[in-house]
């Protein structure tokens, strides 16, 4: 048994392994995904009752020629569109049919129509009936109310949504005193929209609403409302969330950690109110000889629910004191733009120590009293000789350049990701996936010397509820994630798809680095980004219904010489207190400082690969205790 029990315990030994490699890709291969879909909402019923009495006739307090009625109209359509497939719907309408005159009152106070039975009905069909009402008499707002309440299904989630001006010429019993009495059921909501209602009016309608858990909305303003009654469970934004090896970050220049060629993650604390800039954090930098140090700095979006505008990024400067360098640098972005990464370039100097670069950041912007996570993009490029620098392009963007035609295939469903980091590499073709209001998606594509990228995206039309305007934007940024193409966006449209172009990024040729600043930024060959998003104003970070686009990105230009270095996408290594070249550089193995700052998967396989090897001398010590009993 001893023998079974070790001979069990060793053959777990490769499984613990490839279980710690599987949760590193995991963790490393997670992004944004299309999210779960609405059901067909069948379980919820929605009765719209619309005011046709006769004081709709007037006309309304709008611009225009239209009457009352046509605002009513124009609200329960927008209300139907909305609700129609997604819940069983019906339309009711009071004072069409009785004419306002004392010998009517008893009968103007039943003057109730169904219009639309309730059912599985089109919004095209509710809207052909909506369209034929005619304002003629009295205004029975609680009779209605309890018409519409006895037809629907008491087991299923319940609204109502009333368009009126207030006015309830039927007061018997009156409707705000109805609804405080008759509506204590959490599965039914009134919710009432005023068509031009006077304070006494608006105040009947709010009371109502309140009474019952709804909402009240003036007619020139539900989109609100209608959000709320399509019960929205698409899904909410997925945000980027930092990737790279973990590396904390020293609040001194002395005991900064040395970080080498790859990506790494951290946090840097925003700034607290009242102040302009967060406290300042510490890395180190060791140069080796013949290359220059390139560093991008990338904050990460969190989204900034609740609003556009926001402003973030970050302050950095590079000090080495062997030789008194300093240089200092700042970028900051506007949410919902996507982080242009804060570019940096060491190049030694024969007077400094190349060992002793320390590299100060620090979160600026209107984010406070928060965590600002970022990525930190390490490279150590050869410097090119003459020969390997490649030609010199005069001319950055042809004349004709947002003329161009983008290849389009038929469009590959593709998840894209949610930060630079999880950005799938594509080939020149088209993909498609979907986006939230406050969303973007990240996809990436090789460019060489002598080209240049560029992109189209079609959205889908808009299909939100309302009058709410949303707008698609498409930006291309470089391998070293700085913003290279302006950045264009259009507004969605109700009745056709949009199409937005990035054609406007130079092309890319190492020696543009000697150029003005749109230079620099297209003077690396590599994995260039294309970013799509969907502006979300107020309802960044809230569910949201999806919008599918489609694109289309090539590659233009022949191919040019060039060096052949490219910037390492990976994990970096392990952060260390000292200059790579004494810290296992070397290829010895690392040491407990190094774990320390590992990825978590990787300090769990040290654990337990530790904890396996003292099982394994136990359990080798009962077999040969065992052995030499007989």
């Amino acid at each position: 048994m001893a023998l079974l029990a070790f001979l069990t315990v060793l053959a777990l030994v490769p499984t613990l392994a490839v279980d710690a490699q599987a949760q590193d890709k995991d963790s490393a291969g997670q992004h944004g995904g299309s999210g779960q879909r609405r059901g067909d909402g069948t379980d919820s019923q929605v009765a719209i009752i619309v005011d046709a009495s006769r004081h709709m006739t007037e006309k309304s307090s709008g611009s225009g020629s239209e009457t009352r009625m046509d605002v009513a109209k124009k609200a329960a359509n927008e209300t139907a569109k909305a609700v129609a497939d997604r819940s069983e719907t019906m339309v009711l309408g009071y004072g069409s049919e009785v004419a306002k005159a004392p010998e009517n009152e008893n009968s103007g106070c039943l003057d109730i129509t169904s219009l639309s039975p309730l059912g599985d009905n089109k919004a095209s069909d509710l809207e052909g009936d909506i369209n034929k009402l005619q304002p003629k008499g009295y205004a029975p707002i609680t009779n209605a109310l309890k018409q519409a309440q006895r037809e629907m299904d008491f087991s299923k989630k319940r609204s109502i949504v009333l368009i009126s001006s207030g006015i309830d010429t039927c007061p018997h019993p009156p409707a705000c005193e109805h609804a405080e009495t008759s509506y204590n059921d959490p599965m039914e909501t009134i919710h009432t929209i005023g068509v031009d209602a006077d304070d006494k009016g608006k105040k009947v309608l709010e009371c109502i609403a309140k009474a019952s858990g709804g909402t009240y909305s003036d007619a020139d303003n539900i989109q609100d409302l209608l959000v709320e009654l399509i019960d929205v469970k698409g899904r909410v934004p997925n945000y980027g969330t930092p990737s790279g090896t973990p590396v904390q970050l020293a609040d001194n220049p002395d005991n900064g950690f040395y970080l080498g060629e790859g990506l790494y993650q951290s946090s840097l604390p925003s700034p607290p109110k009242g102040k302009e800039k967060g406290d300042e954090k510490w890395f180190s930098i060791s140069v080796p000889d013949n290359t220059q140090g390139r560093i991008a700095i990338t904050p990460i979006p969190l989204g900034f629910e609740g609003g556009n505008w926001i402003k973030y990024g970050t302050e950095a400067e590079v000090r080495n004191d062997s030789c008194e360098y300093r240089e200092t640098y700042e970028d900051y972005y506007i949410w919902p733009a996507p982080p242009s990464a804060e570019n940096i370039t060491i190049t030694p100097d024969q007077s400094c120590d190349s060992t002793k670069y320390r590299i100060k950041i620090s979160g600026i912007g209107d984010l406070h009293d928060t965590e600002l996570p970022v990525e930190i993009l390490v490279g150590f490029e050869p410097i090119a000789s003459e020969s390997e620098a490649g030609p010199k392009y005069g001319s950055g963007v042809p004349e004709d350049g947002d003329k161009i035609e983008i290849p389009d295939t038929s469009p590959q469903p593709t998840p894209g990701g949610t930060s630079y980091a999880t950005a799938p590499e594509i080939t020149k073709s088209t993909v498609s996936d979907t986006l939230v209001p406050g969303e973007m998606k990240f996809y990436r594509m090789n460019v060489d010397w002598g080209q240049r990228p560029v992109a189209e995206v079609e959205f889908d039309k808009n299909e939100e509820p309302g009058s709410r305007t949303r707008r698609g934007n498409l930006y291309i940024a470089s391998p070293r994630r700085a913003i290279t193409s302006r950045p264009l966006s259009d507004e969605l449209e109700e009745n056709a798809p949009v199409t937005v172009q990035a054609v406007n990024t130079p092309y890319v040729y190492y020696l543009n680095r000697e150029g003005a600043e749109q230079d620099w930024r297209t003077a690396d060959a590599g994995q260039w980004y294309f970013v799509v998003s969907l502006e979300g104003y107020n309802d960044n970070g809230k569910p949201n219904k999806e919008v599918e686009f489609r694109l289309s990105a090539a590659v233009e230009g022949e191919r040019a010489d060039g060096p052949a270095w490219r910037q390492p996408l990976e994990p970096g290594p392990a952060p260390s207190p000292e200059p790579p070249s004494s810290t296992g550089a070397d290829g010895s193995a690392p040491q407990a400082k190094d774990i320390d700052n590992a990825p978590q998967s990787q300090t769990i396989m040290y654990a337990g690969l530790g904890l396996l090897a003292i099982v394994l001398i136990a359990g080798g010590a009962v077999y040969f205790t065992t052995v030499r009993r007989k």
